[in-house]
């Protein structure tokens, strides 16, 4: 048994003269940079993917209602209330700049139940005169914890003087966003402020909840847009490994035809030896599929091994310096694993049993 596998191994990988046959290179070399590529894009991108909505949701309401500020009786189960607005702030160096500046009723439970895990110093104290910031917005402005700024409501200006109303706030804690510039141009303080009234206030919701009068709106809705532009650069980069492997099967293919074309008598050798024909197709499929299963496994070792490396030597980092994360999140999921085996071993199993059809129905038949 031993002498008819290597027969068999040889029968498979090697040309008449007993060398590797080159061609079995090109084919390992695309399946390992087709499943390299499909299992780095599934790593960064569904990491980044799910980083981004992550912070998204913690810093939103699930849902939102808009009503007048006279009608809240008239509605119930909701989780928060407050404005969003936009503003005029002057630091105590008289920079001035505009941002959006959003309110919550509830605040504390705000920070607590949402931002608190992006907050810079967690500070518990909060009141009608604090603001929190973005780290983003304390460093291009040189804000600090303690500070004040002036904040105006714009919106509500005097057409004729030009006047507006203003109060200062202390900064009591900063926190980490940076996506979007979203730490940059968003601040949130407490509702109750009579500086900022509206007619209309909006409802937070962490569940939707149907109400006869106004249809309910996702707060996630307004990023759709950017989370599905990076599903779709994900998909493109998925079809180019897709791609590379398909590549492979070509070879797998072509390298199957040339080995049952060239070595029939090797072929009669193995009959003789008391192997049937089906046997060798048989092992023409799992020499096939071994093939290609250890090079997409050690594809995926590659990857696990890149991910260590970013862990203790941030190689990934330094390449993507300029992104909005301070740690790029690279992941695998046992599932994208066994789906990427599976579509190499599905693609490989395809593969040559086409190119053994298509000897056994254009040559083996003459």
């Amino acid at each position: 048994m031993k002498i008819k596998l290597q027969l068999l191994l040889k029968y498979f990988l090697c040309v008449d003269g007993g060398f590797f046959r080159k061609s079995y290179l090109f084919q390992i070399l695309s399946i390992y940079f087709g499943t390299l590529i499909i299992t780095l894009t599934f790593s960064i991108i569904d990491g980044m993917e799910h980083q981004i909505y992550n912070k998204i949701k913690s810093f939103n309401y699930d849902y939102i209602y808009t009503v007048k500020s006279t009608e809240m009786d008239s509605y119930q189960d909701y989780n928060n209330y407050g404005i969003s607005t936009l503003v005029k702030c002057k630091t105590l160096d008289k920079e001035e700049f505009t941002l959006n500046l959003i309110s919550y009723h509830n605040f504390n439970e705000f920070i607590n139940e949402k931002i608190s895990d992006h907050l810079m110093y967690e500070n518990n104290y909060i009141n009608n005169n604090n603001v929190i910031i973005g780290k983003t917005l304390s460093d291009n402005y040189n804000i600090l914890i303690g500070d004040s700024i002036n904040i105006g409501d714009i919106l509500n200006i005097n057409s004729i003087t030009g006047y507006y109303k203003s109060k200062d706030f202390v900064v009591s804690d900063i926190y980490d966003f940076k996506f979007l510039n979203y730490d940059n141009d968003n601040i949130f303080i407490k509702y109750d402020n009579v500086l900022f009234t509206r007619n209309n206030v909006d409802l937070f919701y962490n569940n939707q909840v149907k109400h006869e009068n106004i249809p309910m709106e996702a707060t996630l809705n307004k990023y759709n847009t950017i989370l599905s532009s990076i599903r779709f650069e994900k998909y493109i980069y998925i079809s180019l490994g897709i791609l590379t492997i398909l590549i492979s099967c070509i070879m797998i293919f072509n390298n199957t035809i040339l080995v049952l074309i060239e070595k029939r008598k090797q072929l009669n050798l193995l009959v003789n030896l008391g192997l049937s024909v089906h046997k060798i197709n048989f092992f023409n499929f799992v020499n096939n599929l071994m093939l290609s299963i250890f090079f997409s496994i050690l594809s995926i070792i590659t990857v696990y091994l890149i991910i260590l490396l970013n862990t203790y030597f941030k190689v990934i980092d330094m390449i993507f310096m300029y992104s909005p994360f301070t740690t790029i999140p690279m992941t695998i999921s046992f599932d994208k694993v066994c789906f990427i085996l599976c579509l190499v071993s599905a693609l490989t199993l395809l593969s040559t049993m086409f190119s053994i059809y298509v000897v056994k129905t254009k040559y083996v038949e003459r």
